[in-house]
């Protein structure tokens, strides 16, 4: 009976006996490393989350400033013959072409951007009637109150002077840190550069126009490039 007693004893003596000092360290190890492997996980998750979402901003407004820019080079106006009199010896024969196509640039504290001026019939109109004609149109870059640079489009209807874009003119683009403009020639030439009424370019206008551009995207640049085939140009003068 005594026996039998002390064998009960020790069996309850061993089943309610701790863990070891050894097996709690391993085991807080163990649960340390699988915590640190799901944070990592999620982390890396959250931040391939704000890449993607930033992305899909990102691919947003190049897809919005590519139909733009479509449907203004699309419905692009210029001067042609019998319209347009060509330049003859000793100079033009009367004023400026008011559909005139210039790119130059513009120059800011530390940056430069390009700036290009045409006439399109892609007039985008305000209120409850449709106002037809041709617009001078302005893709141009302008600084914002925290020193960074916002793509603008001006659009004026029946205004074909140089004057610049205005501080009304909307948004299509912000946080731009490169906007670069070339146009191609009858040659397949690139320029930096354009103007219709400059012997330069024969008074001729670009056959095809590309555009680079980058932009802030969260914390990242997003570059975006894109080509547009002019529907109609002139082609240089024969002098």
């Amino acid at each position: 009976m005594i026996k039998l007693y002390r064998t009960i004893a020790f069996d309850m003596k061993k089943d309610f006996s701790g863990f070891t000092l050894l097996e709690i360290v391993v085991a807080v190890m163990i649960f340390g490393i699988i915590m640190l492997t799901a944070f990592s996980a999620f982390r890396s998750f959250a931040v391939s989350s704000d890449m993607i979402r930033n992305n899909m901003a990102a691919s947003q407004v190049s897809a919005g400033i590519t139909r733009t820019m479509t449907r203004d080079f699309l419905s692009l106006r210029i001067a042609l013959e019998p319209e347009y009199s060509r330049p003859v010896s000793g100079g033009r024969t009367d004023d400026k072409d008011r559909f005139r196509f210039v790119g130059d640039e513009t120059a800011g504290k530390t940056d430069t951007f390009s700036r290009v001026r045409f006439a399109s019939l892609a007039h985008i109109y305000s209120g409850s009637s449709k106002r037809a004609g041709a617009a001078r149109v302005i893709y141009y870059v302008r600084p914002d109150n925290q020193g960074r640079f916002d793509l603008c489009r001006s659009d004026t209807l029946n205004r074909f002077d140089e004057t610049d874009g205005n501080e009304c003119d909307p948004v299509i683009c912000k946080d731009v840190t490169m906007f670069k403009v070339s146009y191609t020639d009858t040659d397949a030439q690139e320029h930096s550069y354009w103007d219709s009424e400059s012997d330069e370019h024969g008074y001729a206008t670009p056959v095809s126009v590309s555009i680079y551009m980058e932009f802030m995207a969260g914390s990242s640049i997003h570059k975006f490039s894109t080509t547009f085939a002019m529907p109609l140009f002139r082609p240089p003068a024969q002098i």
